[in-house]
Formats: structure tokens, C-alpha cells, sequence
């Protein structure tokens, strides 16, 4: 490591949510510009920015931002200890590169392979400071096997297909000709372009993560011309009525038959449900706060949205969770609703196999009738929430709050759910009307 390291600037930068604040540390190795977020900041804005304090010229974030007052919560960093995180990052930043240059000095050529293991480290690290979600760093990782990798102990796990072809490649000598046949072989593959892009997307992101580290000039896939992507058409949504959900509760019975009425009458997601615990349920303001979801793997975390919601307590779920409210255990308020036989989480995968067995016993005995049911997952029972929801003509931006949707591009697929009994009647009106003169809209 070299003995001066450049001394670096703190910056105080807005997060993905539009509220939280986060430090950034920038700092200059070699002519290169190096970022890196650092963690949340225990700061409060200032109501006018000032230029000077105590006869001291303000720069930066002090200008514009003021240390709070109180103990940072768990990820929080004040402006000591964001300094101090800063310089530990340019001295980590240092060891790495200069490590590389030695090996290359050594001759010893860098593989992607190791590239890539190193750029899914530091997003680990990012998820044990809360910069990412675990789901996000799970699924790098499954796109990043090796040929020779495991596969999960249920299932099918992801094809190797970036690291079949160039997991042991000189992450130097990986250039664009290389890259294109690489996405030719994914499109014979078979996989879809949604897919196929997502793949281009983790390879970019390696790539670029060995350029900051100088281990090559460029990355090769900077300026590729982007193909013009239909717009390729939904196909709407299915949903299961209430008696085909209750029909599949009944047959999966127990916990996991409670845990699909649940799923269809409160709208909420696996995870979420299986992190819901009775401090949750709200009985007087019937309402549940959906506060954390558990991942499999991982533990609770916050939900999907990064906020809690609230979601309105029907009679219909009501009566489910006063049925799971008289059993014997496990009914505290810090006790999980959905508890397993010894109070723990539910394992998601179990409640996912025992949903589908029940629902494949459902859809043999329909189909003996001459009905033929569409075969949805355990999330699809969310679609029964927002398609009843709209066709009880709640206004889709409440549907969206409920659901915990981001965006309410997603909640617009239950709009052909909503009632348009008067539209007709509404439209005849319209013509029928008297149109204005021409004296009159010249006025």
C-alpha cells in the first residue's frame, strides 16, 4: 500500500426513496475518480444554508446540512464516523489495487471468475449496511454459478451461463466480438429477452467493477448500440374466485390452509405474511401494519416497498386470524401469526409445496367437471385481493397503498376488474348534449 493515500471528500447525497440521507466518499486514485456510499447519515438539513460558521468557512455538506442530535440508529454514521469509514474505504481501495498491479507484475493474468467472486463480496457488504436487499445479492449469485455448483436442494437452479463461458477467461482479454457470441448463445438458449437482459446487465456491472479496479483499459460493453425492444403485450391477469381459494384452503387445511385464505383476502405478499405477528393486528382500528417480511436464508427484513403500510382488517380475514388467535401456543403479541409447530417461521418453501398440492388436487377435480382452472402460484393469490378490491370500485390508488405497490403502472392491471355498468349510459349523455356554437367559443 503506498504510504500517502489521497485524502478524500464526504458528500451527503439523497437516497432511491427520495428521504433517507447517505454519505458518499469521492476521492481520486491515479487521475480516476473513485465513489463509494459510505451509510446512512445521522444529519438534518439546515434551513438556510450557511456560509460561515464561528468565522470558519463552510464547504461541502456542512453548508447545507448539520450533525443531529441524539445516538445514530443501527447503520447510521455521524460526520466523525463517517470520516473514519471513508479512509478505511480509500485504504481497503489502495490494498485492492495494488494487490492487482503485483499479480500483474507477476505475469499472473486476473480472471473473471475472480473478478466477478470480488464484485459480489462488496455487494454482500453493501446488504450488511443496508445499501441493498438480500433478494437483489441472491439472485447476482444464482446468475453467477459455476457449472460445477450444487444446485439448490429443491428444484432447478439457474443455468450457468456466464460462467460457462468465461469464469476462467483473462478478464482482459473478454472483449466485445466475445460478448456478442455470448449473447447470441443465450438467444439460441431459448431464454427470453427479459431474461437474456438481465444476464447483460451483471456482465456490464463486473465489467465495469474491473475497470475501477484497473485491471482493464475499458469496459467492452460501454456504447453498445441498445436493440429496440417491443413492447411486448400482457396478457391479463388470472385469478382464482373466492370459492376456488377457499376449495384450496380447505384442501391444504392446518396453518397452510389459513395462511391461503390470508394470502387472497389481505393482499399480502409470502414473506410478509409469514413475518406478521399478532402486535400487528390492529383489532379495534381494523387494520394490519405490515412492518417485515422473512426471507428464507436471511431473517426479517423490511418489506418489499422499504416502508410499512397499513392494509384494512375485512370480517373475512378477521375471522381467519381469530380462528389461528385460539390455538393453544404462540399467541403473544410478539408471536408470529403463521407460527410452525415450534413457534419459528414457517419455512416458505414447505407453505409453497403444500399450496401446490392442494391446488393441483383442486384443478384434477375441476377439470373431471369439464372446468379447467388456471394453474397460479402462491403469489397469484395477491391478484384476488386487487381484482376484488376493483370490482368493489376502490379507487386504484388506495389498491395500491394496500398492496405495497412502488409504482401504480402495477396496480393498473386490475382496471378492466373495475365496475363500467353506467359507462354506456354515461357516453350516451355525452353526445346527446347540446355542442356550443362557434359564437359561443369565440367569447
Amino acid at each position: 500500500m503506498p504510504d500517502e493515500l489521497p485524502a478524500g471528500a464526504l458528500v451527503v447525497v439523497l437516497g432511491k426513496d427520495g428521504e433517507s440521507l447517505h454519505w458518499e466518499a469521492k476521492w481520486r486514485w491515479r487521475s480516476r475518480q473513485v465513489k463509494r456510499r459510505l451509510g446512512r447519515a445521522h444529519v438534518v438539513p439546515r434551513a438556510t444554508p450557511l456560509a460561515s460558521d464561528g468565522g470558519e468557512r463552510l464547504e461541502g455538506w456542512r453548508a447545507r446540512y448539520a450533525p443531529r442530535r441524539g445516538r445514530p440508529g443501527p447503520g447510521s454514521l455521524t460526520p466523525e464516523t463517517a470520516l473514519h469509514a471513508m479512509r478505511e474505504a480509500i485504504r481497503a481501495y489502495a490494498d485492492e489495487a495494488e494487490a492487482a498491479a503485483r499479480a500483474a507484475e507477476r505475469g499472473g493474468p486476473v480472471t473473471f471468475g475472480r473478478v466477478a467472486d470480488d464484485w459480489l463480496a462488496e455487494r454482500r457488504a453493501e446488504v450488511r449496511d443496508g445499501e441493498l436487499k438480500g433478494s437483489t445479492v441472491r439472485d447476482y449469485a444464482s446468475m453467477l454459478r459455476r457449472a460445477d455448483d450444487p444446485l439448490r436442494r429443491r428444484g432447478r437452479g439457474r443455468t450457468a451461463h456466464i460462467m460457462r463461458s468465461f469464469d476462467t477467461r483473462p478478464v482482459d482479454e473478454v472483449d466485445a466480438d466475445e460478448i456478442d457470441a455470448w449473447l447470441r448463445k443465450l438467444r439460441a438458449a431459448g431464454l427470453s429477452l427479459g431474461t437474456r437482459k438481465k444476464y447483460e446487465v451483471v456482465l456490464s456491472l463486473i465489467l465495469d467493477f474491473a475497470a475501477r479496479r484497473r485491471l482493464i483499459d475499458a469496459n467492452p460493453m460501454t456504447g453498445r448500440p441498445r436493440a429496440k425492444r417491443k413492447r411486448a403485450r400482457k396478457p391479463a391477469i388470472q385469478v382464482y374466485t373466492v370459492e376456488v381459494v377457499e376449495q384450496i384452503a380447505r384442501e391444504a387445511d392446518g396453518t397452510f390452509g389459513e395462511a391461503i385464505r390470508l394470502a387472497a383476502l389481505t393482499g399480502l405478499r409470502q414473506g410478509e405474511l409469514l413475518g406478521l405477528r399478532w402486535r400487528d393486528i390492529d383489532w379495534e382500528g381494523q387494520s394490519i401494519v405490515v412492518r417485515t417480511r422473512y426471507l428464507a436464508g436471511e431473517g426479517e427484513d423490511v418489506p418489499k416497498s422499504d416502508k410499512a403500510r397499513t392494509v384494512p382488517l375485512s370480517d373475512q380475514a378477521a375471522a381467519v386470524l381469530d380462528r389461528i388467535s385460539r390455538r393453544e401456543h404462540f399467541t403473544r403479541r410478539g408471536d408470529l401469526v403463521l407460527a410452525n409447530e415450534l413457534g419459528d417461521h414457517t419455512d416458505p418453501s414447505t407453505l409453497r409445496r403444500a399450496y401446490a398440492s392442494a391446488r393441483d388436487a383442486v384443478l384434477e377435480a375441476a377439470a373431471e367437471e369439464g372446468d379447467e382452472l388456471p394453474r397460479l402460484t402462491f403469489h397469484g393469490l395477491r391478484h384476488c385481493f386487487g381484482s376484488r378490491c376493483a370490482a368493489a370500485g376502490v379507487p386504484l390508488a388506495s389498491i395500491q397503498a394496500w398492496m405495497g405497490h412502488a409504482d401504480i403502472t402495477t396496480t393498473m392491471v386490475y382496471v378492466h376488474f373495475m365496475p363500467h355498468a353506467d359507462d354506456a349510459a354515461r357516453l350516451t349523455r355525452a353526445f346527446a348534449d347540446r355542442p356550443p356554437t362557434m359564437k359561443a367559443l369565440s367569447r
